[in-house]
Parts: structure tokens; C-alpha cells; sequence
């Protein structure tokens, strides 16, 4: 009897005796132990966005520690130096360093996009302007003035539009932003287009489907051992994922004779046409698309 009929015969009694209490002598919480050891195993790695390193990154950016971004090496998050002594609103008077790194630290620390965007539109306040300029030849004339307020032991506090940016350590493009996507109750309503664009590399769904068509086509046999507990099913024992993939390219190459011979290279897409999909491709879709394993003999 080979090793893996062995594991079989043995996940198949573990599953005999949690569903017979009286036929063990174990205690409820090595049951649920046991339950959840069983449903927790994988054969195949899962994803952890949280231990990913532009993730981890992030959360740095965000505990205003130094981080790096696009391969480059960035300082924390921390207000930026400012004179304000010829400043109307004297704003170095009014509010101390101190403040203005907790300041910083609060507005990094919310790290959700849209939430750093309401923080700005509740601290900036858009009105008329006051005196408008004439202004001879083209060009529009302004059309709202920003005012800019931090709140300080429960006071707002006005400051001038270079002390708000350097403190939160922002560009007035943050704040510019922010504005454009306000909806009538101030409110931000737009959302984060960074890293929205599809890239180019990716595979394309009709290359994943025909794979799936591919897998599909083997024949499949359900198992002998444990048919009650599991929904796994099993292909021929002369098969491997290798195989399969060389198999699988045999059949792309055929499909593209077939295109050529047609008069549309096998695309109706209009793309730039392709090769197969690569063998860590074919590998994932077989292990996160498929429960299915390879049978092997009870003669090891």
C-alpha cells in the first residue's frame, strides 16, 4: 500500500470518528481542532495581501516610518519646515512643532484614500473671494478662495495655505482633488485611480477559459477511499501537471493552424496575438480552479 492511500485511509477514519463521538474518547475542543486542521489544509498557497511588500510599505507610510516606493528609499512622514513671521495669521505662534507632527501623524494615520480626502475637505473651507483683481486680456478671473483651518484644543485655528500643506506634508494637488470630486453635502465621492490600469502582461480571460476547457477534457474518476467526505476527483496515474501543459500547448499550436487556415490567425480579438500561457499559469488555474488530484495504485 503505497504512502498517499495510506494519508487517504487515514483522513478518511478521522473524518469516521468525528462524525461517531461515542467511538472516542476526545473532548468536543479536540474535535473542532481536528475540524478545522482538516478544513484549513491546502494544497496550494494562499494569498496574504497583508504580508505583501508594497502593503507593508504602506502601513509604514501610514505609521510615518521611511518607506520605499517604485524602488526608491523615502523618508517618514513628517511636517516640513516654514517661516511664518511675515504671515498675517502668524501660524508658528498659534500652533507649536509638536502639534504639527500630531497633526501630520493623524491625517497619515487614517491611511484609507477617501478618508484622508474628507479630513482635507473638512479642514478647507471654499468661499467668494473677497477683492478680485482686474485683469486685461484672457484668462478667467478666480473663482473661489480657500481657507484653511486646523483644530487645536477644540478651536479651529485659521492658518495660511503653505503652513496647512507642509504640515500634512501634501501637495495643493491633494487638495485640488479633493475638491473636484465634492458632492453638495462635502462629502468626497471620486476614487483612488492609482494602480487601476490593466496591466499589459496580464492573461486575458479567453486564454484562462480555454485552459479550463483543456483541464475539463480529461477524464475524471471520483475516489474509492473517502467518496462521502471529499469532492476531490482523480485523473490517470500516467498524467502530471507537466504533462498535461505539453499537452495543453499541443493542442494551442493545433488551434492556431486551425486559425491560419480560417483567414483570422485564431483571434477575433483584433490583439496583438500571443503564445500560450505560461506553465505557472496553467499550474495556478489547475490548483485554484480545480479540486483534482492524480491517482496512484494501492501497490507502492
Amino acid at each position: 500500500m503505497s504512502s498517499r492511500t495510506r494519508r487517504i485511509l487515514a483522513l478518511c477514519t478521522s473524518h469516521h470518528l468525528l462524525d461517531n463521538p461515542e467511538e472516542t474518547e476526545e473532548t468536543p475542543e479536540t474535535e473542532n481542532a481536528d475540524i478545522q486542521q482538516i478544513r484549513d489544509r491546502s494544497r496550494w498557497r494562499k494569498r496574504n495581501p497583508q504580508h505583501w511588500k508594497v502593503n507593508v510599505e504602506r502601513r509604514k507610510r501610514s505609521d510615518c516610518l521611511p518607506y520605499t516606493i517604485k524602488k526608491k528609499d523615502q523618508p517618514g512622514k513628517a511636517p516640513k519646515p516654514i517661516v511664518c513671521d511675515r504671515c498675517r495669521f502668524k501660524c508658528t505662534s498659534k500652533i507649536t512643532e509638536t502639534q504639527r507632527g500630531e497633526l501630520c501623524a493623524c491625517y497619515w494615520s487614517l491611511f484609507d484614500f477617501k478618508r484622508q480626502k474628507d479630513f482635507i475637505l473638512t479642514r478647507v473651507k471654499s468661499c467668494v473671494p473677497e477683492r478680485r483683481r482686474s485683469r486685461t486680456g484672457e484668462g478667467c478671473e478666480r473663482s473661489d478662495s480657500k481657507q484653511y483651518f486646523f483644530m487645536v484644543d477644540g478651536e479651529d485655528v485659521r492658518v495660511c495655505q503653505a503652513f496647512f500643506l507642509k504640515t500634512l506634508c501634501i501637495s495643493n494637488v491633494a487638495v485640488f482633488n479633493a475638491f473636484k470630486s465634492k458632492d453638495g453635502f462635502g462629502c468626497y465621492v471620486g476614487e483612488d485611480l492609482r494602480g487601476k490600469h490593466e496591466p499589459s502582461n496580464k492573461t486575458k480571460p479567453q486564454e484562462i477559459a480555454f485552459v479550463k476547457q483543456h483541464i475539463d477534457s480529461f477524464r475524471k474518476v471520483p475516489s474509492d477511499y473517502c467518496r462521502s467526505t471529499t469532492q476531490r476527483q482523480y485523473l490517470d496515474p500516467t498524467l502530471s501537471i507537466s504533462k498535461m501543459y505539453a499537452l495543453y500547448r499541443e493542442e494551442w499550436e493545433k488551434k492556431q493552424v486551425m486559425g491560419q487556415e480560417q483567414g483570422n490567425d485564431g483571434d477575433t480579438t483584433g490583439e496583438k496575438k500571443k503564445g500560450p500561457v505560461s506553465f505557472i499559469t496553467y499550474k495556478r488555474v489547475f490548483g485554484e480552479d480545480f479540486n483534482l488530484s492524480f491517482f496512484q495504485s494501492e501497490e507502492g
